[in-house]
Parts: C-alpha cells; structure tokens; sequence
C-alpha cells in the first residue's frame, strides 16, 4: 500500500459533490419559436444548471469523470511506495550447525522459523539474501529474494554442519550487500562480539543436558590397533551412561559401559583390536540427542609398497632391503611395484604409476663431511636430524628437478614430476666411501619415503576423519570422477584434477567412495565439544525496526500510479463524447 506524504490534497475529494451536482441539478428545457422546422436539427441545447432535480442522462461519461478527478487527487497527495530495488535489504545469515537441530521437540531452528515467518517472511516490503553460515558460507538461492521466494527457499535450511563460521558469514555479507542491508543473525548461542549498528544477533537457544562421544582415535601399534573413545557429560547434574563398543563386522561387544557420569566429567576408554581389519563402533545408548551419539573408527593400515629391488648391485641391495622392510611400510616384489630402485638412470624404463629412486655412484667421487643444506619443507626431508656424515658425492652432477639438499651448491637429493604426477628421486651419493647409512638420517629418510609413496597410492590418504575435514583421493590414471556416497544415502560426483580428488565431510558416518572398479571407506565423526555442550545455549530476542532512520530513503514515487489511469481514462472520455449521437443516452 501507497504511504500519501501530502494528506491536505483530499480536500479535492470535494470537487466529486461539484460534478455529481450538475448532473443532478439541471433547469427545465425552454419553449423556442423558430419559422421553420428545417433549422431545427442544428440546434443543440446544452444542458444547463438548476435547481430541479431531473433523471440522470448520461452516467457512463459522469462515472468517468468522478473516477478520474479521484485518480488526480490520488496522485495530487504525493504517494510513495516501496517497490523494485527500493526494497528494504534484509541480510539472513543462519546457523547451520548441528545444534541447532538439537532437542526431542522444538528445535532452536523451529523457533527461529516460526519468529522469521511472523516478523521478516510476512513483510512484502524486504529484499532478502539468505546465507547458510556451515563449515562454509552460502547463498541459498540467490540475493535479493522476495518475501514469498525466501518462504520457499528457506527449507533448504537444515542445520547439519558440524560447526557454523558466522563471522566468514559476516565477512561475506558486507563483500556481497550494500552497506546499508540490515544484517540478521539466526542463531542459538548469545555472542561477546561488540556488533555494527545494522547488525542484530538473534539466539533462539535453550540449555539442554547432552552425553556425547568428544574423541575417537586410533592408530596402529606393532601387530594391533589401539583405539580410544572419551564419553563427556555435558550437564550440570549427573547422568547414566549406558554405552557399547562393538565390532560392527561380526557385532562382537569389545567393551560395556553402564556408569554414574558426574556433572561436566568424562571418562575415556582405550582398548587393543587385535583384528586390524575391523571396523569399531561406538554407541551412547541412552541419549536424546542423535548427532554425538556415534563414532566411528575404520581401519588405519594402508596398502603396504610394493618395492622392487632388482637393479640395484650386491653391495646396495642388502642395505636398502633392510632398510626398507624395517619400516613396516614396504613389501619387496619382482614386478608391479609402486617404488623401483636404481643404480644410474640409464636403465629406468618409464612405468605408469611407479615412481623411481635413482642413486648415482660418482666415479671419482669427492667426498665432504659436514653439515648439508635442507628443505625440512618437503615431505621427504619431514623430521629429518642434522645431517652430519662423510658424503661421498660426484661434484658435476645435475638433473632437471627440484633440490633438496645440497652442499656447496652440489645437488645432494633431486626429485623430479612428469606429467602424469609420477615422481623420480635422484640421490647422488657413493656409498661405498660414505657412511650415511649409519647415522640417524638414514632411516627416517626412506621412512619419509616410503610414507610419501603410500600418500599417493590410489585410494584416501587416511581413512577416520573429523566432520569439517578435507578428504583427499588419490585415483589411478583414466579415472575422471569420484562418486561419494554420504551416509544419509546422498549421491555426489566429484571432478579428478591430475589424478587427486577432494571434498569436505560435513555429515557423521560411513562414506563410501566409488572410482572405476575401485572402492573404499572413510569415516567422520562429529568430536565437537561446542557442537555437544548445550548447556550454554540462551534465547535473546533484541527488537528489530527493519527501517530505522529516514525511513523515507527506501520509498519511491508513484504518482504515475494513478495519472496513467487517468489519462487512459480522459481519453475514453472524450471518444464516447464524440460518438454521441442525439438521442443517444450513455
């Protein structure tokens, strides 16, 4: 509706009486006596005003007429409307982390639903943009949304995210909206922050006592896993915790829990699985709250390396395999291999998916013993001690790659990529005049190897995963796509960049990975204390004037509204006095 900023041009409104009453008030015809009858058909009487009241004549023309003096008064009164891109904008940046959701009935998002749907969705006068605030900001539909477009869209709001980043969506308001948008915080939590003036945080929270799976872990210890799990109460009273750790292969109970948890106390478990193959879950059986309730814990152990040993000479061979099988991470074959081993490049023969170690024997090596020069940056030389040994190298040697250590400005260890993100590593060492081999670089050196070799393998480079993480694939040659099954049963296919894939866990469970004939597993869980603590959650509901200010700056004028009319109006007026025809009554 219209808002008339000059009110006293009503006062025209009179001007209807004036018009109507001469329609109504009109004087008696007049006797006129003319010599003949043949002049009598051009004259015309016009009608004239009185005080007698006669029957109307033409009341499609007067109809007209007080229809447009009512549209000039409109428009005479200067209304102004919002309309267009004068709408007031609205910024919406909602919360979408789990808790949320939390809670048996009313959610903190059912009350903000009902609050938005009261106060901004009704109003037809907003222009809004809706922001999702989860591990990543976005836009749910597009900006500037009308109150009846947002209504629809604003389901897409479900609050599964494992955490809510609601300053990157505060950031990405003012990159993306005018710097006079009243901005609208959805959330469940109050907030410290001290706020802009066009900015309202709005918490719909209420506390609430939680059990839940805080930390789950495990890694490989000699011929088992060990796993760990720690129950938190998150309450001011006490609870019952009633919990099973199980074998989700054969359903075997590795460990009961049936406890008396005091208030804001935890109690950790750790245990041996002596099949490494298992997948270990954990369950909290006697709480409301769904999302912490689980955890899970796949198996940790990847593919060992296939390592190949042929080229190398009797004096190499023994060292190295030894080396190599000691770290737990190898396995020496004939052929297939992941790692091949050479002395000299001559005899490499390009193998897709294999990388290759190259150790050049200088034939009139010269040998240096001191500190050498590292890039502790690369995950070759990750953890490495300080190398101090007698190197025996050759000066002049020198291959396309990147250095990584040197001394002297000789090139001690190379490593090269082709195209097809496979990789060869040249080390320039003798080792018959050098004792590297016998110092503490030595082992970690093709431990750092072998784990790097292992990282490129195809498949995930780790299998238990935080929600929120990044999971990075490595997929062999050919494959173009990785399809992502979520845990709700949710489909995604994901683009292969030179061979690696990678996408963001944002739902706890069990994904599974499809690329060609392969497939794998991975597992997130949740582990979020501030997802799981509610007993901080508050309602604070500031009040809200969409148009604080010179309200006048979001209204436009629309006289135009009302003198179009008009003038389509006066023009039909004026064609049917012209077809009028005497006699003719309209």
């Amino acid at each position: 509706m219209p808002i008339f900023m000059s009110p006293l041009a009503f006062w025209g409104l009179l001007a209807l009486a004036a018009v109507t009453a001469i329609y109504l008030f009109r004087r008696q015809s007049r006797n006129i006596r003319v010599s003949s009858l043949m002049f009598w058909s051009h004259v015309k009487v016009p009608a004239e005003g009185g005080r007698k009241i006669t029957r109307l004549q033409i009341p499609l023309v007067l109809v007209l007429e007080l229809f447009i003096l009512v549209l000039l008064v409109l428009a005479a009164a200067t209304p102004r409307a919002v309309t267009g891109d004068q709408l007031v904008p609205v910024a919406l940046i909602l919360d979408d982390s789990l808790s949320m959701s939390a809670g048996s009935g009313e959610t903190a998002r059912s009350r903000a639903l009902t609050w938005l749907d009261k106060n901004i969705l009704t109003r037809n006068f907003v222009r809004l943009t809706m922001i999702r605030a989860g591990v990543e900001p976005e836009i749910i539909g597009r900006s500037d949304l009308k109150a009846a477009e947002a209504s629809h869209l604003i389901g897409g709001w479900r609050c599964r995210s494992p955490y809510s980043d609601l300053n990157a969506a505060l950031r990405n308001v003012s990159e993306i909206c005018s710097p006079d948008t009243r901005v609208l915080v959805i959330t469940d939590r109050p907030t410290q922050q001290v706020l802009a003036d066009n900015i309202s945080w709005l918490s719909f929270g209420q506390p609430l006592a939680n059990i839940a799976i805080t930390t789950a872990n495990r890694y490989a210890l000699g011929d088992v896993d060990r796993c760990f799990f720690e129950f938190v109460n998150f309450a001011t009273a006490p609870a019952r915790l009633q919990a099973e750790i199980v074998n989700a292969g054969n359903g075997t109970v590795l460990e009961r829990l049936d406890l008396e948890l005091a208030a804001r106390s935890h109690r950790r478990v750790r245990l041996s699985v002596k099949d490494t193959e298992a997948e270990i879950r954990a369950l909290v059986k006697n709480d409301g709250i769904d999302y912490d309730n689980q955890a899970w814990l796949l198996p940790v152990r990847p593919e060992p390396v296939r390592v190949e040993l042929a080229s190398l000479s009797a004096r190499l061979r023994p060292l190295l395999e030894r080396t190599l099988t000691s770290s737990g991470l190898a396995a020496v074959v004939a052929s297939g291999s992941h790692l091949a081993f050479f002395e000299g490049a001559g005899e490499i023969t390009p193998v897709s998916g294999r990388w290759n170690f190259v150790i050049h024997n200088a034939t009139q090596p010269v040998t240096v013993r001191g500190s050498v020069a590292v890039d502790k940056n690369h995950p070759l030389l990750g953890g490495l001690p300080k190398v101090l040994a007698a190197w025996a190298f050759d000066r002049n040697f020198s291959v396309a790659g990147q250095p990584l250590m040197s001394v002297a400005g000789v090139p001690l260890l190379i490593a090269a990529e082709d195209s097809h993100g496979d990789r060869t590593i040249f080390l320039n060492l003798t080792a018959d005049r050098s004792n590297l081999h016998a110092t503490a670089v030595w082992p970690v050196f093709f431990w750092n190897l072998l784990n790097w070799r292992q990282q490129a393998n195809p498949g995930p480079i780790q299998f238990n995963y935080r929600s929120g993480m990044e999971v990075k694939v490595n997929l062999p040659t050919g494959v173009k796509n990785l399809k992502v099954i979520s845990p709700s049963g949710r489909e995604a296919e994901i683009q292969v960049w030179r061979r690696n894939a990678g996408f963001i866990v944002r739902e706890p469970g069990i994904y599974s990975l499809q690329a060609g004939e392969m497939n794998w597993k991975t597992a997130a869980n949740l582990n979020s204390v501030e997802e799981s603590d509610l007993t901080g959650l508050q309602t604070s509901l500031p009040e809200i004037e969409l148009a604080s200010g010179d309200a006048s700056r979001y209204f436009s004028d629309v006289r135009w509204w009302f003198i179009v009319p008009a003038l389509l109006l006066l023009i039909l007026h004026q064609w049917l006095l012209r077809q009028g025809r005497p006699g003719h009554v309209y």
